[in-house]
C-alpha cells in the first residue's frame, strides 16, 4: 500500500492550527452580537416526493451531506454514534447488524437479512454488507424510524436508511481534499469531484475516493495495527434532458475495498472444567478489554508449509447501475427507477483466534500451521424495477402509488478448516466441513398512499402495500480435507469431529445434497396518520403503521431438515409526536412517543462449539422517546440535541446460553454433551440497547480578516450500558460511555472566489474503547470471549479546496 511522502503529528498539527487561528485577528463584534438568522428548511424523501423535515407525520432524523463531509465520516458505523436509536455493528466472517430503537436482527450470518431497509437514490437493497459502503459524496442521509412497509416496503418491519447522493450541476464545479489520520486509523484519504454540464442538455458528475489507513488493534507481534482498510469507491452520474418534461438519470457505481485483520479483541477467559484464565494467559491471551487495545495476529501456515493466509483478509467488490426516468406532467410526476446491483465478498476468518502462538523469551514464535481457519464467500445479484406517480401537491388530496418489482439471489460458501488436536480430535487427517447454500427471491408490490387535507390545519394519510414474496433456500453441508477442495464423505460421521458433519436427512441418516425449502408468502402493510397544524409553526400528529419481513432458510445452522425454514416478521407501531419551528424560525423542536410490538423478531446466537447459528425467534415489545433540537442562538452560535430513551425487552424468547452459563447450570437447562443449551430470556433488555442516548454539541464561528471564518464545534455523545451478545454473557456487557469530538476549522476563499477549507477533527478524544459486537468461542484450545473495538482516539487534518 503506497504511504504520503510526509509524516506529521497530531500534537504538532493542533498548534499549527492554533497559532493560525491567533494569527489571523477576528473581526471586532459588537457588544450585542446581532439577531440569528433562521434555520435553513430541511427537504426530506422519506415518503418518495420531497417535502419539508417539519411536515412529515413520522419519526425522521436528517443527517447533512456537509457534516459527514467535514468530520469525514465513510460509512455506517462512522455516523452511528450521532444518530441515538440507530446502530450499526460490523460482525467478523459474518452480516452487519443494524439495529434501530433496540430492535434488529440479531445474530450474524448470511442467513439474514436486516429489518432496516437500505436506500441509495431511490434504489432499495437488501444485503447488510453494503452498509460498509463509503458515504461519498452524498447530499443527506435519512434515518427513518418504525415501519416503512407500506411505502418503501420489503425488509423495512423496523426502520429504514434513506441515502440522497449529490446531483450533476447547472454549472462547473470542481473539488478536491485531503486527510491525513493520526492515532487510530493512521493513514490517508483523498477524493476528487467534477461537476456540470457537458453539452445542451446533459450534466455529468464523477467522485472518486481512495482511503488507505491503519487499524487500531495493536498487533503485537509483528508491530503492526489492524484493521488495514484500502478503500476505492467511484461513481458516475448523468443528468440528460430527453425533452422539456422528460429527464434521465443514468449512475455507475464500483466499490472495490480490502481489509485486513479484525478489530477484535479478548474481552475474557471462562474458568471451568480444562479451561482457566491462566492457561489463557501463558500462551499469551489478554483476557481484559480495558487493558489495552491489542491482540495477537501472527502469519499462519497451511499443514503443508506454505503461506496460507496474514492477518484474515477481507475484500468487497460491488456495481450498483442505475436509470431513474422522470416525467413531469401538468398535475403529476412519473417516475421510473431501474437498479442492478451485485457484489462478491471473500473473508478470512481464523476460529482459533491467538492459541497458534507460544511465548518464547519475551518474544513470540508460531505453532506448527493453522488450527481453526474459516473461509466465507458470498455472491449477490438483484435486480430493482419501481414504477410510480405522485402528486405535485397544492390540492386537497396528495397521492403516491405504484408498482415494485425485485429480483434477488445469493450464493454463499463457507469452509470450516479443523487440524486434529485443536478441539480434542483424534489424530487423522485434517478435516473442513463444507456449506454450500444460497437464496432465491422475488417479490411483487403494488403501493399507494393517499393524504387528505380536510382544512388547512387537518390532514388524515393512508397507505397500504400488498407485497407477494416467493422465496427458495438450499443448503448441503459436506466434509473434506483441510485447505483443500476435496471432499470426503467418509468423514461425515467420524467420531470426535463434529464440525465436519454432513446435512442430514429427516431419518437423521447422511444426505450430503441439499436441503431446500419453499417460502410463498403474500402480505398487506399499512399506515394511518392523523397531523394537525395549530399554526406555521407547530404540528402535532399521531400514527399507526405495520411492516414485515419475509421469512428465510437457516443457512448457516446444523442442517436439520425440520428447522430449514423460519418464520416471517411482523411490526406494528404507534407514535405521538410534534414538530415545532419557535424564535422567529431560530429554533427547531421535534420529539417523539412510540411503542413497538414485533412478532417472531428474526434473531440467533453462536454456537461457541461449531461455529454456527441457532435461529430463534422473539416477540419483543420497544417503547421509547425521542428528541432533536437545533437552535441557532446567534448568527455565531448554535446548539444542538439529540436523544432517545429505549426501554426494549422480550415479551417471550428462549435463547441459547453463554458458555460459562452453560457448564455453572445458572439460568440455563437442557444442557446436552457439547454444552448446548436455552434460558429464558423473558422480560430481559434486548442486547445493543443503551436505556439513555444522546449527542450534544454546538458550533461557535467566528469571523476574521480577509473573509475567513473560524468554527469551533465540539460533541458530547453518551450512550448507557448495553449487552452486545444475545446470550447476555456478562463479558459482552459495555458499561456507559461518554466521548468527546471536537472540530477547529478555517475557511474561506481564494482572490478568485474558489473556497477552501483547513479543519483539524478530533473524534472519541476520550479515547474511550468501545465494543460492539461480541461471542465466545472454545476453538482456541480455551474458553474465551472476543469483541470488536470501535475505532479509539481519531485526529485528523482535513484539507479542502474547490474551484
Amino acid at each position: 500500500m503506497i504511504k504520503p511522502p510526509f509524516t506529521l503529528k497530531a500534537s504538532s498539527s493542533a498548534l499549527a492550527i492554533a497559532i493560525g487561528a491567533i494569527i489571523f485577528q477576528p473581526q471586532v463584534a459588537s457588544a450585542q452580537q446581532r439577531q440569528a438568522t433562521p434555520l435553513q428548511e430541511i427537504t426530506v424523501t422519506a415518503r418518495k416526493r420531497e417535502e419539508s423535515l417539519q411536515d412529515v407525520p413520522i419519526s425522521v432524523q436528517a443527517v447533512s451531506g456537509e457534516f459527514i463531509d467535514e468530520q469525514g465520516i465513510v460509512d455506517f458505523q462512522g455516523m452511528a454514534a450521532y444518530t441515538p436509536s440507530f446502530s450499526y455493528t460490523t460482525a467478523p466472517g459474518a452480516s452487519d447488524l443494524y439495529i434501530m430503537r433496540g430492535l434488529g436482527t440479531s445474530g450474524s450470518g448470511a442467513h439474514f437479512e436486516p429489518s432496516v431497509g437500505q436506500v441509495f437514490n431511490g434504489y432499495f437493497s437488501t444485503r447488510s454488507r453494503l452498509g460498509r459502503a463509503a458515504l461519498i459524496d452524498v447530499a443527506q442521509v435519512e434515518v427513518l424510524k418504525g415501519p416503512q412497509g407500506a411505502i418503501i416496503g420489503k425488509n423495512t418491519s423496523l426502520g429504514a436508511i434513506n441515502i440522497t447522493s449529490n446531483k450533476p450541476t447547472e454549472v462547473f464545479e470542481s473539488k478536491f481534499s485531503a486527510q491525513y489520520n493520526f492515532d487510530a486509523s493512521e493513514g490517508y484519504e483523498v477524493e476528487g469531484m467534477l461537476s456540470g454540464p457537458l453539452v445542451d442538455g446533459i450534466r455529468a458528475r464523477a467522485v472518486v475516493n481512495y482511503r488507505d489507513v491503519d487499524g487500531w488493534i495493536e498487533n503485537i507481534p509483528t508491530g503492526d495495527d489492524i484493521q488495514k482498510q484500502e478503500d476505492l469507491t467511484f461513481r458516475l452520474m448523468l443528468d440528460i434532458d430527453l425533452t422539456d418534461s422528460l429527464t434521465a438519470e443514468l449512475m455507475y457505481q464500483r466499490m472495490d475495498y480490502e481489509r485486513l485483520g479484525k478489530a477484535r479483541v479478548v474481552a475474557g477467559c471462562f474458568e471451568f472444567g480444562g479451561f482457566s484464565r491462566a492457561k489463557a494467559e501463558a500462551i499469551g491471551f489478554n483476557c481484559d478489554l480495558d487493558d489495552s487495545n491489542s491482540t495477537l495476529d501472527i502469519r499462519r501456515e497451511n499443514p503443508a508449509g506454505e503461506p496460507f493466509n496474514t492477518r484474515e483478509p477481507w475484500n468487497l467488490d460491488s456495481d450498483m447501475f442505475g436509470i431513474t426516468l422522470t416525467w413531469d406532467l401538468e398535475n403529476a410526476v412519473v417516475t421510473s427507477l431501474s437498479a442492478h446491483t451485485q457484489y462478491e465478498i471473500t473473508d478470512f476468518f481464523s476460529g482459533d483466534q491467538m492459541s497458534a502462538i507460544t511465548p518464547i523469551g519475551g518474544g513470540f514464535s508460531s505453532t506448527a500451521g493453522e488450527r481453526i481457519g474459516i473461509n466465507n464467500a458470498e455472491d449477490y445479484h438483484q435486480f430493482y424495477q419501481e414504477l410510480r406517480i405522485s402528486s405535485t401537491g397544492g390540492g386537497m388530496l396528495d397521492y403516491t402509488g405504484g408498482v415494485m418489482y425485485f429480483n434477488g439471489e445469493m450464493n454463499f460458501f463457507q469452509a470450516f478448516h479443523s487440524i486434529p488436536g485443536a478441539i480434542g480430535s483424534p489424530a487423522g487427517p485434517a478435516v473442513s466441513r463444507n456449506e454450500f447454500a444460497g437464496t432465491n427471491t422475488e417479490s411483487l408490490a403494488a403501493f399507494g398512499q393517499v393524504d387528505w387535507h380536510f382544512t388547512d390545519q387537518l390532514t388524515l394519510s393512508l397507505g397500504g402495500r400488498v407485497t407477494n414474496e416467493d422465496r427458495k433456500g438450499r443448503k448441503a453441508q459436506v466434509a473434506g480435507e483441510a485447505y483443500t477442495s476435496v471432499l470426503d464423505f467418509s468423514l461425515c460421521n467420524r467420531p470426535g469431529v463434529p464440525l465436519a458433519a454432513c446435512t442430514m436427512g429427516d431419518d437423521g441418516q447422511t444426505v450430503g445434497g441439499f436441503i431446500t425449502g419453499d417460502i410463498d408468502k403474500t402480505n398487506f402493510s399499512y399506515n394511518v396518520s392523523l397531523q394537525y397544524a395549530l399554526d406555521n409553526s407547530n404540528m402535532f400528529y399521531v400514527s399507526h403503521a405495520t411492516g414485515f419481513k419475509s421469512g428465510g432458510f437457516d443457512l448457516r445452522g446444523a442442517g436439520d431438515p425440520s428447522k430449514f425454514i423460519f418464520a416471517e416478521e411482523e411490526s406494528l407501531n404507534v407514535e405521538v409526536g410534534g414538530k415545532h419551528t419557535l424564535l422567529d424560525g431560530t429554533f427547531r423542536f421535534n420529539w417523539t412517543l412510540y411503542y413497538t410490538d414485533v412478532d417472531d423478531l428474526q434473531s440467533s446466537a453462536n454456537d461457541p462449539f461449531t461455529i454456527q447459528q441457532i435461529v430463534a425467534p422473539a416477540n419483543v415489545t420497544s417503547k421509547g422517546v425521542e428528541l432533536d433540537f437545533l437552535w441557532a442562538a446567534t448568527d455565531n452560535l448554535s446548539l444542538n440535541f439529540v436523544g432517545a430513551y429505549t426501554d426494549a425487552e422480550y415479551d417471550n424468547f428462549i435463547g441459547s446460553c453463554y458458555l460459562g452459563q452453560a457448564f455453572t447450570g445458572t439460568g440455563c437447562f437442557n444442557v446436552d454433551a457439547m454444552g448446548n443449551g436455552v434460558q429464558d430470556l423473558k422480560g430481559q433488555t434486548t442486547p445493543y440497547t443503551p436505556e439513555f442516548s444522546f449527542v450534544a454539541g454546538g458550533e461557535y464561528r467566528v469571523p476574521m480578516n480577509n473573509n475567513m471564518d473560524l468554527s469551533i464545534s465540539g460533541k458530547w455523545i453518551y450512550m448507557d450500558k448495553q449487552y452486545m451478545s444475545i446470550e447476555k454473557d456478562p463479558f459482552g456487557l459495555q458499561g456507559s460511555t461518554n466521548r468527546l469530538d471536537s472540530t477547529i476549522s478555517l475557511k474561506g476563499e481564494t482572490a478568485s472566489g474558489s473556497p477552501w477549507t483547513v479543519a483539524l477533527v478530533g473524534r472519541n478524544l476520550t479515547d474511550k474503547k468501545v465494543f460492539v459486537f461480541g461471542n465466545s468461542t472454545t476453538l482456541s484450545s480455551q474458553a474465551i470471549f472476543t469483541t470488536n473495538l470501535e475505532e479509539t482516539r481519531s485526529i485528523a487534518l482535513r484539507l479542502s479546496m474547490g474551484w
